[in-house]
C-alpha cells in the first residue's frame, strides 16, 4: 500500500512538472554533466578535510573540486544544497525523459538512506519525490489518474 501511494506521489508530480515546464524557460537544463562518481578516496580524504570544520557540507563542496568532479556537478550539488536547507547529495545518475528528467542522488553524510531520486528540468527545477509535504494532495485526489485508482482500490489515499 505504501509503495502504492509512493508510485502514484511519482506519477502525480512527473504530471505536475511535465504540465509546468511546458510555460516558458527557466534556469539551465542539468544534463548527465552533473553526474559524478562518488569514491571511497573522495570520501576519505573529504572526511579528512572536513570533519573538524564547523562548515562540514560547504568544506565537502570545496573537497569535489579538489578531486577532479567536473563544475557541473560541483555546482549542482551547491544548489541541492541550497535548495535542501543544508543537505549534501551528489547526482550519481541521469536519464532524461524530455521536459523533465531522473537524477539519482547519493547523501553520503546520511545516516540512513544513502540515495535518492529527485525529479529535475521542470518547475520548480529540483523536487524531491521524497518529500511528500511537497504534494498537492488536493489536486491529486481529483485528478482521473487517482479517481481511476479509487474506484478499483476503495481503501486507497494520498
Amino acid at each position: 500500500m505504501c509503495k502504492l501511494r509512493l508510485l502514484l506521489a511519482v506519477v502525480c508530480l512527473a504530471e505536475c512538472l511535465l504540465a509546468q515546464s511546458q510555460h516558458g524557460t527557466g534556469p539551465a537544463k542539468l544534463d548527465g554533466a552533473s553526474v559524478w562518481q562518488v569514491t571511497q578516496q573522495f570520501l576519505a580524504a573529504a572526511h579528512a578535510a572536513c570533519d573538524e570544520s564547523s562548515h562540514t557540507v560547504e568544506c565537502f563542496i570545496g573537497q569535489m573540486s579538489k578531486a577532479g568532479a567536473p563544475t557541473a556537478a560541483v555546482n549542482f550539488t551547491r544548489e541541492l544544497y541550497k535548495q535542501s536547507h543544508g543537505e549534501f547529495g551528489i547526482m550519481t545518475g541521469f536519464q532524461d525523459q524530455g521536459r523533465v528528467a531522473f537524477a539519482w542522488i547519493t547523501y553520503p553524510l546520511r545516516a540512513n538512506t544513502n540515495y535518492g531520486l529527485l525529479l529535475v528540468n521542470g518547475r520548480p527545477p529540483i523536487v524531491n519525490v521524497e518529500d511528500l509535504k511537497l504534494l498537492d494532495v488536493k489536486t491529486m485526489k481529483s485528478s482521473f489518474q487517482f479517481q481511476d485508482l479509487k474506484n478499483q482500490f476503495p481503501q486507497v489515499d494520498v
